[in-house]
């Protein structure tokens, strides 16, 4: 059960009060659990209609963070009821306005609750998910290497990858959970190749490149009253996560002799890295946006007075990069003293998004090392 229906609301003397709710369960009579609810013991009882109950308890309408305190105490809750009614459990922090409003919802889902509950009589809730199968693969690679007058080596391989049952990760509705899922099949292949030259004993060049098209080969679907859909992004086509189509890393090395066995040394190197997702849901249309009508939009919460219709839109696809190194210094055969600059052009790249509760608490990217000059020292013993 995710939270779509909980609101964050405030007024000019503080917050709104609201009904937080831990689970439901069947059960046509008030009953009360005692003052183990989130935020500081609150009373915890039951909001009924008909004989389906919800288990709540007051709260102020506000985004209660996840830390081991507010977490423990919405497990506590969701344990102390289990002890004598089977029941489901709904995401940390699902908050209503009015207890008619949690009426309403008990009112609207009747029916699928109830089924929900008749499946589940004498049986207990473990992730939410049934076990998935072992992820299995094969491999298939063919290639060649190729030496030319001792100076210029080449080496060149074609790869294709078979995956059936493969593990993914989505996340659980807007909570930060993860729920692993099988994709009965993806596939990968392409092309790596390298080649590297030394024409004298001063120069030295190396080019390496892969290319790679990963993609899933069938969908993840879920089928509800409202009709069928993808489950986080596992459709058929879609990118696998961290897995650039196009890589590649040039050098160019130098090397200068100088007195008393000492060689003066220096060495560029030049690495691209094309787009990429961080995660399959990552590229379901509309989901780079938060607020808005589209049903992959994450929820805009009204703090500070936030207008109406409010969208904010970032791009989860993460774009290529290049990165520049130079390393240069004198060494022997048994110290090497050098100084290096890391990220030459000092490259802001996007290695990762980063998000929590659906987007909703926060969106960011985990970035690389900005540029960095350094002194480098080795001795050996």
């Amino acid at each position: 059960m995710t939270a779509a229906e909980s609101v964050t609301a405030t007024t000019d003397s503080g917050p709104v009060e609201g009904k937080y709710v831990y689970c439901i369960i069947r059960n046509d009579r008030s009953r009360e659990f005692g003052e183990i609810g989130i935020g500081s013991g609150a009373r915890v009882y039951t909001v009924s209609h008909k004989d389906m109950a919800a288990v709540v308890s007051d709260t102020p309408i506000v985004i209660y963070d996840p830390t081991r305190e507010n977490v423990l105490a919405h497990e506590f809750v969701n344990e102390t009821v289990m002890r004598e009614f089977t029941l489901i459990p709904m995401s940390f922090g699902t908050i209503f306005r009015s207890e008619n409003d949690v009426r309403a919802l008990l009112n609207s889902t009747y029916q699928a609750f109830t089924d929900v509950l008749d499946k589940m009589q004498d049986k207990i809730e473990f992730g939410g998910q049934g076990n998935w199968q072992d992820e299995k693969s094969k491999n298939y690679e063919i290639g060649g290497k190729f030496r030319l007058l001792e100076r210029v080596t080449f080496n060149v391989s074609a790869f294709y990858t078979d995956i059936r049952d493969l593990q993914a990760t989505v996340t659980a509705g807007t909570c930060s959970s993860r729920i692993v899922f099988n994709v009965p099949k993806a596939q990968a292949h392409g092309v790596e190749a390298e080649l590297f030259a030394r024409p004298n004993s001063t120069w030295d060049f190396g080019l390496s490149a892969t290319w790679v098209d990963a993609t899933l080969q069938s969908s993840v679907l879920s089928t509800s009253a409202t009709g069928t859909s993808v489950v986080g992004g596992l459709a058929d086509g879609n990118r696998l996560p961290t897995a650039p189509q196009f890589q590649a890393v040039g050098s160019v090395g130098y090397t200068l002799p100088l007195v008393d066995n000492r060689d003066f040394f220096s060495i560029l190197t030049v690495q691209y890295v094309g787009s990429s997702y961080s995660q399959f849901e990552n590229e379901e249309p509309g989901f780079g946006s938060v607020g808005g009508t589209d049903p992959n939009a994450a929820r805009l919460i009204p703090y500070g007075g936030v207008p109406a219709g409010t969208v904010i839109p970032f791009d989860p696809r993460l774009a290529g990069y290049s990165l520049g190194n130079l390393r240069a210094g004198v060494r022997t055969d048994r110290w090497e003293l050098a100084g290096y600059v890391n990220n030459i052009w000092d490259t802001n790249a996007h290695l990762a998004i980063d998000y929590e509760r659906g987007r909703s608490a926060r969106v960011g990217f985990l970035t690389n090392q900005p540029r960095t000059f350094g002194v480098y020292a080795q001795y050996k013993f």
